[in-house]
């Protein structure tokens, strides 16, 4: 879902809104009192929808029209006159939803998500994929259903203990990662079984033709160490962890490897020499020595060791097989952990100028360092704790749609001018299908990117 634009009349008596918005990014900019955070409550509370909200909003008229796909748009239409609210859907033309404001004026509860949750315009506006909002005071507001509105109000704080926003922000934050973690750890904990399942498996494999095996090269030994390390690896993480397991392991990849050696130095070396000495003797103009009078020289041992390569030619296959099952594996593990990977390497690029590194443990815990030292997260100041926040929801936040809509009221507060500048880039990775909100009055935020420049009531 995404906005398309937003009109409104007579808000506060003095300000009228027309802001057509781009489906990427935009810079809502205007100087202080030119009606930005106004503008953006307005929408949000249409969007949410919260009577009580809209009940401490004084308009005339506001019109929302959004888009779900490229062929279906609505509008989402509110009126007040005098103490009446009437809150209209184009979807449902026949329907409006029609209440007192006084009723609802002062009430922190969202009470109207009870009252009305039969409505259908009330209803039909709550079904709809929520943004997400970090106001000034730097927590994130989200839309309720009628259902759920007591956990969700519980659960952003607003009754919490008394914490600052900023804490609660913070913990918020924290929740989400290890709600994550959690879920990486059971879906990693999936994929270690189904490598084990594939390995016993493949013990009982067949081939069903031959697979005409080949005689080793001179880098066949190398390349047997590097899988011999490879899958060793694997395996040890999959806890095959004993002396026994290793002592065979590694027995058996020497002796593959020994016979590699002394195939190459019976068969190929032999070949690679004749071929050096035939091309030598042909510059002399002499006829170099027939490859079959050559084979007739192998002695009765060397015939042995080359019976003994392709007896076991079967194990080269199957080494190849179990490589193609561990590289399918690892790349399970690491989609599963992108998102929290992601976050990671996002954070730590504006934690790196101050020699801050986070790291997010195999726990679900956020870990702080500054040159290596351990330190506590109240280290973070205000700017880091708020990109920490912001970027913790944009990359694992469920209620926020891949394609959805995430609006941001002065992002420019707390972050020094360097991080302005960085800011959209980070956003952008962090959700690249999203179409971004950005109230601001900082030209270092949208710095030179005129394109998505929206100026409000004259802008800056």
């Amino acid at each position: 879902m995404k906005l398309l634009r937003f009109e409104a009349k007579n808000v506060h008596d003095h300000l009228d809104f027309n802001i057509s918005f781009n489906q990427d990014v935009n810079f809502i900019a205007g100087l202080n009192g030119a009606g930005k955070t106004t503008a953006l409550n307005m929408m949000v509370s249409m969007l949410k929808p919260s009577i009580e909200e809209l009940a401490e909003l004084s308009f005339s008229e506001a019109t929302l029209t959004l888009t779900v796909s490229e062929s279906l748009s609505f509008d989402i239409v509110a009126k007040q006159a005098g103490d009446v609210l009437e809150l209209s859907v184009s979807t449902l033309p026949n329907e409006t939803l029609i209440t007192s404001l006084q009723e609802f004026r002062g009430s922190r509860d969202r009470v109207s998500a009870q009252k009305f949750r039969s409505n259908k315009v009330f209803g039909f506006i709550s079904s709809l994929p929520p943004p997400m909002f970090l106001s000034l005071d730097r927590r994130f507001i989200k839309a309720a259903s009628p259902s759920d509105f007591v956990t969700l109000s519980h659960f952003w704080g607003e009754e919490k203990q008394k914490k600052s926003d900023v804490d609660s922000g913070m913990e918020e934050a924290l929740q989400l990662i290890a709600k994550k973690s959690s879920k990486v750890k059971d879906s990693q904990a999936l994929e270690d079984k189904k490598l084990r399942d594939r390995i016993i498996l493949d013990s009982f494999h067949v081939a069903r033709e031959s697979s005409g095996a080949s005689l080793p090269k001179s880098n066949t030994p190398r390349d047997l160490k590097l899988k011999q390390k490879t899958i060793k690896a694997a395996l040890l993480a999959l806890e095959f962890k004993s002396d026994d397991f290793e002592q065979m392991y590694d027995s058996f990849f020497d002796n593959l490897i020994s016979l590699s050696k002394s195939v190459y130095e019976v068969f190929d070396k032999p070949n690679s020499d004749a071929a050096k000495s035939s091309a030598t003797s042909r510059k002399k103009g002499v006829n170099a020595i027939p490859t079959t009078a050559k084979l007739d020289l192998l002695s009765l041992e060397s015939s042995k060791i080359l019976g003994k390569w392709f007896s076991n030619s079967h194990q080269m296959a199957r080494i190849d097989r179990l490589l193609k099952m561990i590289e399918e594996y690892e790349q399970a593990k690491t989609a599963i952990s992108s998102d929290l990977a992601k976050l990671e390497h996002l954070i730590n690029l504006f934690l790196k100028q101050t020699s801050k590194h986070i790291e997010i443990t195999s726990g679900g815990e956020v870990s702080i360092s500054i040159s290596g030292a351990e330190r506590p997260l109240t280290i973070l100041s205000s700017g880091e704790r708020q990109i920490l926040i912001m970027l913790t929801h944009l990359c694992l936040n469920d209620l926020l749609p891949q394609s959805g809509i995430f609006i941001v009221d002065e992002p420019e507060l707390s972050l020094h001018i360097s991080w302005q500048d960085m800011f959209l880039e980070a956003v952008q990775a962090a959700g690249p299908d999203l179409q971004i909100i950005l109230a601001t009055h900082s030209p270092a935020i949208i710095g030179g990117r005129n394109s998505f420049y929206v100026p409000l009531n004259g802008g800056i």
